[in-house]
């Protein structure tokens, strides 16, 4: 798999994850801790609750911070990443666990996820808001897609608000990489048809960029797939 058509996005994350002093300078959210919104959304919706028959999904799973968290809970968890130094870097740090499986996957193309199976909670952070407009429609049905029925799916993205770096545009592209942001209604009309059961807007994710960021936690309802 070689994303020729992401060069420039993997190029940007090759250097990021070749170097973890550099990384880790830069954003706090690279760190190898998880994100608290999230560990917050999970224990005030009991989504670990009998975690070790479940299974989630991380996608773009990088340094695995929350692959980690996921563990830590009894998730059975599957890890995915397009770029290459992620999925060693995580390989190496969940060599011993064999409730750990690692993949690099392309998420833009179709069926990307599909051999993987349904997972009971998948978590897309910082994913959604990197994918260009013409893989959006793959990439969403990629993801919804791979949310089992009465499961969840997490997804935290930039906040409008760093439209303050796109100099008059919806979105920002330095030096090939791609970013957008998302209204909290954007992001969960995106997700359409999973339904809204929780969310927190606005939260300072990164101390370092001061970018804000939307989460949802969003449902899979048996009925909206009949």
């Amino acid at each position: 798999m070689k994303c020729k058509h992401l060069k420039f996005e993997l190029e940007f994350y090759a250097r990021a994850f070749r170097d973890n002093a550099t990384r880790r300078e830069k954003a706090i959210s690279w760190e190898y801790i998880p994100s608290k919104t999230i560990i917050e959304i999970v224990e005030s919706n009991n989504l670990a609750e009998s975690a070790e028959c479940k299974r989630a999904l991380d996608l773009g799973c990088g340094d695995g911070r929350h692959a980690a968290y996921f563990r830590k809970q009894g998730f059975y968890v599957v890890g995915v990443d397009f770029c290459e130094e992620a999925v060693t870097l995580c390989t190496d740090r969940f060599k011993e666990d064999q409730k750990v499986h690692l993949e690099q996957i392309d998420l833009t193309e179709r069926e990307a996820l599909s051999h993987l199976g349904k997972f009971d909670l998948v978590l897309d952070w910082s994913v959604l808001d990197h994918i260009r407009r013409e893989y959006l429609a793959i990439y969403l049905q990629n993801v919804i897609g791979s949310v089992k029925e009465g499961g969840h799916l997490i997804a935290a993205e930039f906040d409008v608000s760093v439209r303050k770096l796109y100099k008059g545009k919806d979105f920002k592209c330095r030096r090939g990489h791609y970013s957008r942001g998302f209204t909290l209604k954007g992001l969960v009309e995106s997700l359409s048809p999973l339904v809204l059961v929780d969310y927190r807007e606005k939260v300072l994710e990164d101390e370092i960029t001061r970018y804000k960021f939307n989460t949802v936690l969003m449902g899979k309802q048996e009925e909206n797939y009949e």
